[in-house]
């Protein structure tokens, strides 16, 4: 770390000994033309005067050459030595003033961020310092590069551990990112909308991530972290996979069919956002959470089968889809908010005995003839009065204030009254 400022010192210290050094010796030197002049003076005005102050001046320009030429090469290779070493240590610092750098892990290390390098083939530097009067510290982290539509290739140096959420998201026109064996941890979903992203190259001796078939994967490759393919047309998820990152094939606008496997637990927030053409979904017994999201804006999802191990739905899970109908098991205690709005096909709703919570909007604003029904009851704090659009939650209550009153209701078409069956 202290290399640079000593390699400073020490060019600094041999530039000074060599000027000293030749402004001593060309002094010493000036004996010649004092002896000239002294001769000139004293002796008479004669021929064989003027040879000997002819002499003693052809010696003084003789020796002035050589030290001249002495000094004139010693300075050059001075000066070509510091540089060296100048750039030696430079090249740790190559292109940093385009990034901006936050310091980390107790002052230990650096988080790099985009500054103003937002264009074209992007290095990261492994290293960075402020000024002259600082160590280097190594860059441990990538901080965000997020919506940068120029960036088209990131190459991230041995060093770097982490790459944290978000970081080229909405990176449009990215082809390309290299993760070296370092990196140990990427957050969720760096590379979120990434849409001409068809290249992630991981380092063969990482320890954490692999690639295969476009598919970043964890080591162990039961998280599917992210799908590179975003004009896969049918796939089937593999049966090691436990969790579906978040994000994960989120923009695949040509994605029709998707199989989920029995080994899946979890669908992360916004797997499968913005997945326009895809019509139908089966969500195996395995999984017990589906993340915020998860299918959000499916504009061509009509069909969903929630399997009986799921227990929560997060909030805008289905937003945006043209599920006409929908049926939640008994396994789900909590439906988030806005699960299900707007949902404007959704004729026909069953609520589960285990849901006890419902949040605001998960089903507001049907405008069809609409029927639901719930199967158990559901403690009034759990329960938004917004869940539905208004005078539902009334209804539901008026028998029983405190838990509700199991049974279908019934909304007529272009009304907002609701009725018991």
């Amino acid at each position: 770390m202290l290399c640079a400022s000593r390699s400073r010192q020490a060019f600094i210290v041999n530039i000074g000994f060599l000027l000293h050094l030749f402004f001593s010796v060309c002094l010493r030197q000036t004996t010649s033309p004092i002896r000239a002049g002294i001769c000139a003076s004293l002796l008479p005005n004669n021929k064989n005067s003027r040879i000997i102050v002819l002499a003693y001046v052809k010696e003084f320009f003789m020796k002035t050459k050589k030290i001249l030429v002495c000094g004139f090469l010693a300075f050059v290779f001075a000066l070509t030595f510091g540089a060296c070493s100048a750039a030696a240590q430079g090249q740790r610092l190559t292109g940093t003033d385009t990034f901006k750098f936050t310091v980390i892990n107790n002052g230990t290390a650096y988080r790099v961020n985009a500054g103003t390098a937002t264009e074209g083939t992007v290095n990261i530097p492994a290293y960075y310092r402020p000024n002259a009067d600082s160590d280097y510290l190594p860059v441990k982290e990538i901080g965000s590069f997020r919506g940068l539509n120029n960036l088209i290739k990131i190459v991230i140096p041995e060093g770097v551990t982490s790459i944290v959420s978000t970081a080229f998201s909405n990176c449009y026109n990215l082809t390309s990112i290299t993760i070296p064996n370092s990196v140990t941890s990427i957050g969720d979903q760096p590379f979120s909308s990434c849409i001409s992203l068809t290249e992630i190259n991981i380092a063969a001796g990482n320890n954490a991530f692999t690639i295969e078939n476009g598919i970043l994967y964890n080591k162990e490759k039961n998280l599917l972290h992210t799908y590179l393919d975003n004009k896969i047309v049918s796939f089937s998820i593999p049966n090691n996979v436990t969790i579906i990152g978040v994000r994960a094939f989120a923009d695949c606008t040509s994605l029709i069919n998707i199989t989920i496997p029995n080994s899946v637990i979890t669908i992360g927030g916004g797997a499968f956002h913005n997945c326009q053409k895809l019509t139908s979904v089966t969500i195996p017994n395995s999984v017990t959470s589906i993340g915020e999201g998860a299918f959000s804006t499916c504009l061509d999802l009509t069909s969903v089968t929630i399997g009986n191990g799921v227990t929560s739905i997060g909030e805008g899970a289905f937003s945006m889809t043209k599920l006409s109908s929908v049926t939640i098991p008994n396994s789900v205690t909590t439906i988030g908010e806005g699960a299900f709005y707007p949902c404007n096909n959704l004729t026909s709703v069953t609520i589960g005995n285990g849901v006890t919570s419902i949040g605001e909007r998960a089903f507001s604003f049907f405008t069809n003839h609409t029927s639901v029904t719930f199967e158990g009851t559901i403690p009034s704090n759990g329960f938004h009065d917004r869940a539905f659009n208004i005078n539902l939650y009334d209804k539901f209550y008026e028998t029983d204030s405190v838990n509700g009153t199991p049974g279908t209701y019934i909304k007529l078409a272009n009304s907002f009254q609701w009725i018991k069956q």
